[in-house]
């Protein structure tokens, strides 16, 4: 549809952008916006923004072209502890220290690496891993801090989102729990390694987006490549106030014992399944076709020019062998003699006389 909107007006930009609203957030007053070639009155400052460039796939599956970009080296998500967290990307043509995000407003809860799943939930105290629904469950009065950084900007995540009230969930003993919104990538796993997470609505209600399709449209205004711009909207004190008037009934306890994170020592880790196992095996070898087939081909031509080489070496040596034979039956020169044993000064096991034979003209 898009597409067919931009074709038909060469003189706009091609963009479009929108805005997430929460629901029970008494401090989100603007309701979900969409626009296409306009910006959002009070969210002007987005043109500002850093524009992070649209890594794209591989061609031979570019059908699986997504809003994808790259996170900052070194920092692209920060725990709940204010620390770093630290995950090798599985796309092998993602630089070091970076992830590949795919952008997704029909994305419920973000999927993320299970590692950074289980160092934002895994050292909250009874946090509990959900096989059921492939989710940390954690008390809901839990407040937990995390943000990304992308193109240098930081973007906090408000709590109200990280911990997820939305569904109602129950623990098999009936005791009410939330749920971890960013929960290990399963549903959504890259068999063709083409990106690390899914950044959803989780995510995305903390930023005003905006898309810039560029020259993927045919357009004689806007020739770019595509494009990303966030601005991050999410106030960090305004969203701890959020937290606990809806959370915690007027009453700041966040600071509370029960909810100091556990030490590193003492974190929790989720089950990987079977299945999961499977696909993290198939993603190796899929998202690496190029270099394996390439490796393959190297090793066939090897296989075979050693065997050529082989085969070259022993017609060789059979046709020396048999040239070998033919010239050991030739009548020797008249002069070619054998040398008696003890012509080297009567040195050695038969240097006695009575041993030495002088041997005449040999005629065959």
């Amino acid at each position: 549809m898009l597409f067919r909107i931009f074709e038909q007006n060469m003189t706009t930009q091609n963009f479009f952008s929108f805005h997430l609203n929460r629901n029970s957030d008494p401090g989100n007053t603007v309701t979900g916006q969409l626009t296409i070639s306009e910006i959002v009155p009070t969210y002007e400052n987005i043109t500002s923004m850093p524009k992070l460039s649209v890594e794209t796939v591989q061609t031979l599956v570019n059908e699986n072209q997504h809003w994808q970009i790259l996170t900052d080296k070194n920092k692209g998500i920060i725990g709940p502890d204010g620390l770093v967290i630290n995950v090798n990307s599985i796309v092998p043509k993602a630089p070091d220290g970076q992830l590949v995000a795919v952008l997704d407003s029909g994305f419920t809860l973000p999927q993320v690496p299970r590692s950074v799943s289980d160092l934002i939930y895994g050292r909250v105290q009874g946090a509990v891993y959900d096989t059921n629904i492939q989710a940390w469950t954690i008390p809901c009065g839990q407040l937990l801090n995390i943000s990304f950084n992308f193109g240098g900007v930081n973007i906090p995540i408000h709590p109200l989102d990280t911990v997820n009230n939305d569904f109602d969930y129950t623990d098999k003993n009936g005791n009410v729990a939330c749920i971890g919104a960013f929960q290990p990538i399963t549903s959504a796993f890259s068999l063709l390694g083409n990106y690390d997470m899914i950044l959803g609505m989780g995510f995305l209600r903390n930023t005003y987006t905006l898309l810039d399709l560029g020259d993927w449209i045919n357009s004689s205004n806007d020739r770019g490549g595509p494009f990303v711009q966030l601005l991050p909207i999410t106030d960090v004190n305004a969203a701890h106030t959020d937290f606990v008037n809806v959370r915690l009934k007027g009453v700041d306890t966040s600071g509370d014992p029960q909810y100091n994170l556990l030490p590193i020592s003492q974190m929790q880790h989720s089950p990987i399944s079977e299945q999961e196992k499977k696909e993290m095996y198939q993603e190796m070898i899929l998202s690496r076709w190029p270099e394996i087939f390439v490796g393959c081909l190297i090793f066939l031509i090897l296989v075979v020019g050693f065997c050529i080489w082989r085969c070259c070496r022993r017609r060789r040596a059979a046709a020396a062998k048999r040239k070998s034979k033919r010239t050991s039956f030739l009548p020797r020169k008249s002069n070619d003699v054998y040398i008696a044993l003890d012509e080297h000064g009567g040195k050695g096991p038969f240097s006695d006389s009575q041993y030495s034979i002088q041997m005449q003209d040999y005629r065959s």
